[in-house]
């Protein structure tokens, strides 16, 4: 694994730890890591995940797909599940991956 260093004004430091603190981000790595993944998913047109990247259904959303999904879900009309019920299969798509915290 390579090591990178870099430079940040103050308010950005301030920010970045802010997030790490507030839970958002485990730690720093994690922080600067998701922001590549993030980048790369963006401008990344081909998959593959030989590279490290997560798989496909793991990668952060452009807003293209958002907006996609967002369509979809207007089309698809009114569902018969309560807000409890779609909260807690979340939950347990989360916990599945691994990345439900607390």
């Amino acid at each position: 694994m390579g090591t990178v260093t870099i430079s940040l004004p103050d308010p950005m430091v301030d920010w970045v730890e802010g997030q790490i603190r507030d839970g958002v981000y485990p730690s720093l790595n994690d922080y600067f890591r998701t922001l590549v993944i993030r980048d790369k998913a963006e401008t990344q047109t081909t998959e593959g995940t030989d590279d490290g990247s997560p798989p496909p259904d793991e990668r952060p959303y452009t807003i293209e797909a958002v907006r996609q999904i967002v369509r979809d879900a207007r089309a698809s009309g009114v569902g018969s599940k309560t807000v409890k019920d779609i909260a807690e299969e979340a939950k347990a798509v989360v916990r599945e991956r691994g990345r439900l915290r607390g």
